[in-house]
């Protein structure tokens, strides 16, 4: 960041709007901290989404192995040899 400061005693008015731009500054470098922080917060979210998903998605699998066990297996398949 560059500052240009005039030292001048006469314009004081001059001065006083180089220090509210540096205040300005300021405040708009810790905006884009707290923005690059809600951007960290955003991934986190995000691997907890896509954690999420992947414990959903292995109950499913769980769930289907359960289904398609060998005794459920072997049991559909003797039914319908039974019940033509």
């Amino acid at each position: 960041m560059l500052i240009i400061i005039k030292t001048n005693i006469y314009s004081t008015s001059h001065t006083c709007e180089v220090h509210s731009f540096l205040v300005l500054g300021v405040r708009s470098s810790e905006f884009g901290v707290r923005s690059s922080e809600f951007g960290v917060r955003s991934s986190e979210f995000g691997v907890r989404s896509s954690e999420a998903r992947y414990s959903v998605y292995r109950s499913e699998s769980r769930s289907r192995r359960s289904l398609m066990s060998p005794r459920n297996a072997i049991a559909e398949i003797m039914g319908a040899f039974e019940n033509p």
